[in-house]
């Protein structure tokens, strides 16, 4: 049961579950989003240098949201019926010295609140029991196995890797204390340098009693001008992937591995798509800058800016022409290979081609 709940909650199909907003869309409807992510710090502000973080290779804005301007944004968002705030930014969300009140207040008017974080300052003062209460998912990226790892790919001190597990032990017993409902993961994103670590990382989350440990292949975007990892690389990666899985997972705490994007990588026509253009066009991401940009993988790319909300309100961005244009211009073969609507465009390509699907969709 609990693996079965789990992969619903990985798998794009989910977003089906808000039949009424995605009939409008089958109908052609402008519908508005049901998640929105927001970056409450830039990327300059990040404490972590993470040496595959996509952003760096273009995008390096020093800023830091203000809770008044949020509090603007997500009122509006709430009238709009977004269902879902998603806290993760090409910085890192918690460097923001609001970050509690974002939260806190996002709970408050009955907006689900998720959080990716690098974990490296989950210790602030009442930051653990704040999330513990008021977050519904979050996911910390830990990416290594032993703490000289740690510090290489994230550009931190050896020392954080033990502090980031001992937070997440911290997080996991005030969940237990509170009984709360907080779905808390942690992350390893697969690359050169850790993939013989993941049978160590996943053994030390588990014993953190968090509830499951995500993989994940490193997809590098067309900005880096880095060459995919090959093929046989990832098959020797996937097999001590596979033994952490099995010698890990069990009714308590899951292994997830994303095979979906593994298999997608290893495939040697990845950069060809099975659909000609981007449908899932209702994921925007908000940066701390307070504009809008069309998905994660184009946040800081001026062509893809929707609009400014310290200028403009959010129903007038997302109902205006720029928007319109820039999703009838995107060259969905120029986008990042394996993106995270990657598979939600192939299901929406087949819904709005269907044999009953409106001829206008």
């Amino acid at each position: 049961m609990k693996r079965n709940l789990l992969g619903t909650v990985f798998s794009p199909v989910k977003i089906f579950s808000h039949m009424e907003r995605m009939y409008d869309w089958w109908l052609g409807k402008n519908i508005y989003p049901i998640t929105v992510e927001l970056g409450p710090s830039g990327p300059a502000n990040c404490n972590n240098r993470c040496n595959f973080c996509m952003h760096r290779s273009y995008y390096d804005a020093k800023a830091m949201m203000s809770f008044k301007l949020y509090k603007r944004i997500i009122d509006e968002l709430k009238e709009l019926d977004v269902k879902g705030m998603v806290f993760s930014s090409s910085g890192e969300p918690l460097t923001n010295p609001e970050i509690i009140d974002f939260i806190a207040y996002t709970k408050e008017i009955g907006v689900d609140v998720a959080l990716v974080t690098n974990g490296t300052a989950l210790q602030k003062i009442g930051m653990i029991e704040t999330l513990a209460r008021d977050v519904t998912w979050m996911r910390i990226s830990l990416d290594a196995g032993n703490p000289e790892t740690r510090a290489k790919i994230h550009g931190v001190f050896p020392e954080d890797f033990e502090k980031v597990l001992e937070s997440l032990t911290m997080l996991a017993d005030e969940k237990k204390k509170i009984s709360g409902l907080c779905h808390i993961g942690v992350q390893m994103v697969i690359t050169e340098e850790n993939w013989w670590e993941v049978y160590s990382a996943a053994r030390r989350v588990k014993e953190t009693r968090v509830d499951y440990f995500q993989i994940k292949p490193v997809v590098f975007h067309p900005k880096d001008n880095k060459a995919q990892l090959s093929c046989k690389f990832w098959e020797t990666a996937l097999g001590l992937i596979d033994i952490a899985k099995r010698e890990f997972e069990d009714e308590e705490f899951d292994v997830f591995v994303k095979y979906d994007q593994f298999d997608a990588i290893m495939d040697s026509n990845h950069e060809k798509r099975a659909y000609e253009r981007c449908r899932a066009d209702f994921f925007p991401v908000i940066e701390a800058t307070g504009k809008i940009y069309h998905c994660s993988q184009t946040r800081g790319l001026p062509e893809f800016e929707l609009g400014d909300l310290s200028q403009t309100s959010f129903k007038e961005i997302w109902n205006g022409d720029r928007r319109k244009d820039i999703i009838e211009n995107i060259e969905v073969s120029k986008c990042q290979p394996v993106c995270r609507c990657h598979w939600l465009n192939k299901m929406l390509k087949t819904v709005a081609l269907g044999e009953n699907a409106p001829s206008f969709v």
